[in-house]
Protein backbone atom coordinates (compact mmCIF):
# COMPACT_ATOMS: atom_id res chain seq x y z
CA UNK A 1 0.00 0.00 0.00
CA UNK A 2 2.56 2.52 0.63
CA UNK A 3 5.89 3.46 -1.55
CA UNK A 4 4.07 2.01 -4.89
CA UNK A 5 1.70 3.31 -7.20
CA UNK A 6 3.21 7.05 -6.44
CA UNK A 7 1.67 6.79 -3.00
CA UNK A 8 3.49 7.59 0.56
CA UNK A 9 7.18 7.08 -1.22
CA UNK A 10 9.06 9.29 1.24
CA UNK A 11 7.71 7.25 4.29
CA UNK A 12 8.44 4.02 2.50
CA UNK A 13 11.63 5.43 1.66
CA UNK A 14 12.34 5.98 5.26
CA UNK A 15 11.11 2.62 6.40
CA UNK A 16 13.19 0.83 3.55
CA UNK A 17 16.61 2.60 4.39
CA UNK A 18 15.78 2.82 8.32
CA UNK A 19 16.02 6.28 8.46
CA UNK A 20 18.75 7.05 5.96
CA UNK A 21 16.60 9.17 3.45
CA UNK A 22 13.03 10.17 2.93
CA UNK A 23 10.76 11.19 5.57
CA UNK A 24 10.09 10.16 8.66
CA UNK A 25 5.94 9.52 9.33
CA UNK A 26 4.83 11.54 12.52
CA UNK A 27 4.98 9.15 16.16
CA UNK A 28 1.94 7.41 16.57
CA UNK A 29 0.93 7.71 12.76
CA UNK A 30 -1.23 4.98 10.91
CA UNK A 31 1.86 5.04 9.01
CA UNK A 32 4.15 3.90 11.12
CA UNK A 33 1.32 1.40 12.60
CA UNK A 34 1.06 -0.45 9.03
CA UNK A 35 4.54 -0.71 8.99
CA UNK A 36 4.40 -2.32 12.19
CA UNK A 37 2.17 -4.80 10.82
CA UNK A 38 3.85 -5.04 7.46
CA UNK A 39 7.10 -6.14 9.37
CA UNK A 40 5.25 -9.11 11.30
CA UNK A 41 3.24 -9.99 8.34
CA UNK A 42 6.37 -10.60 6.20
CA UNK A 43 8.17 -12.39 9.24
CA UNK A 44 5.01 -14.32 9.85
CA UNK A 45 5.13 -18.38 10.14
CA UNK A 46 1.60 -19.58 9.80
CA UNK A 47 -0.55 -18.22 7.12
CA UNK A 48 -3.17 -16.49 10.00
CA UNK A 49 -0.43 -14.59 11.61
CA UNK A 50 0.24 -12.96 8.43
CA UNK A 51 -3.09 -12.76 7.28
CA UNK A 52 -4.07 -11.15 10.68
CA UNK A 53 -1.22 -8.20 10.33
CA UNK A 54 -2.28 -7.54 6.67
CA UNK A 55 -5.66 -7.12 7.58
CA UNK A 56 -4.56 -4.81 10.33
CA UNK A 57 -2.42 -2.54 7.58
CA UNK A 58 -5.67 -2.37 5.31
CA UNK A 59 -8.03 -1.65 8.63
CA UNK A 60 -5.45 1.27 9.47
CA UNK A 61 -5.00 2.73 5.45
CA UNK A 62 -8.95 3.00 5.42
CA UNK A 63 -9.43 4.32 8.83
CA UNK A 64 -6.98 6.97 8.60
CA UNK A 65 -8.64 8.05 5.45
CA UNK A 66 -5.72 7.50 2.86
CA UNK A 67 -7.79 6.42 0.35
CA UNK A 68 -11.22 7.91 -0.45
CA UNK A 69 -13.30 6.28 -2.74
CA UNK A 70 -14.96 7.83 -5.82
CA UNK A 71 -17.69 6.89 -8.34
CA UNK A 72 -17.61 7.53 -11.80
CA UNK A 73 -14.93 8.68 -14.57
CA UNK A 74 -12.31 11.47 -14.12
CA UNK A 75 -11.92 13.50 -16.27
CA UNK A 76 -11.18 12.86 -20.07
CA UNK A 77 -8.88 13.99 -22.41
CA UNK A 78 -10.47 14.56 -26.25
CA UNK A 79 -8.43 15.81 -29.17
CA UNK A 80 -10.68 17.89 -31.47
CA UNK A 81 -7.66 20.09 -33.13
CA UNK A 82 -5.38 19.40 -36.34
CA UNK A 83 -2.59 21.53 -34.68
CA UNK A 84 -2.31 19.29 -31.50
CA UNK A 85 0.85 17.27 -32.03
CA UNK A 86 2.47 14.35 -30.58
CA UNK A 87 -0.86 12.40 -29.44
CA UNK A 88 -0.28 8.92 -30.13
CA UNK A 89 -2.69 6.75 -32.23
CA UNK A 90 -3.82 3.96 -29.68
CA UNK A 91 -4.77 6.72 -26.98
CA UNK A 92 -7.98 6.01 -24.94
CA UNK A 93 -10.30 7.69 -22.94
CA UNK A 94 -8.36 6.78 -19.78
CA UNK A 95 -6.43 8.40 -17.00
CA UNK A 96 -2.75 8.19 -17.33
CA UNK A 97 -1.92 6.09 -14.31
CA UNK A 98 -3.09 3.06 -15.59
CA UNK A 99 -1.44 1.62 -18.26
CA UNK A 100 0.43 1.56 -22.28
CA UNK A 101 -1.98 3.99 -24.59
CA UNK A 102 -2.97 6.28 -21.88
CA UNK A 103 -2.25 10.35 -22.44
CA UNK A 104 0.69 12.02 -21.52
CA UNK A 105 -0.43 14.96 -22.29
CA UNK A 106 2.84 16.38 -21.03
CA UNK A 107 4.24 15.70 -24.14
CA UNK A 108 1.36 17.28 -26.69
CA UNK A 109 2.35 20.64 -27.71
CA UNK A 110 0.29 22.75 -30.54
CA UNK A 111 0.92 24.05 -33.94
CA UNK A 112 1.75 27.76 -33.68
CA UNK A 113 0.94 28.86 -36.90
Amino acid sequence: MLGSQSYGNEYFKWYQTDGVSGIEPPEGSAVRAMFAAWDVASQALTLEEADTAVNEMIGDFVDAGYVIGVYGGGAVVNIVSTKMHNVQPDLVQDDIFRGVGIARTQQFWLDQN
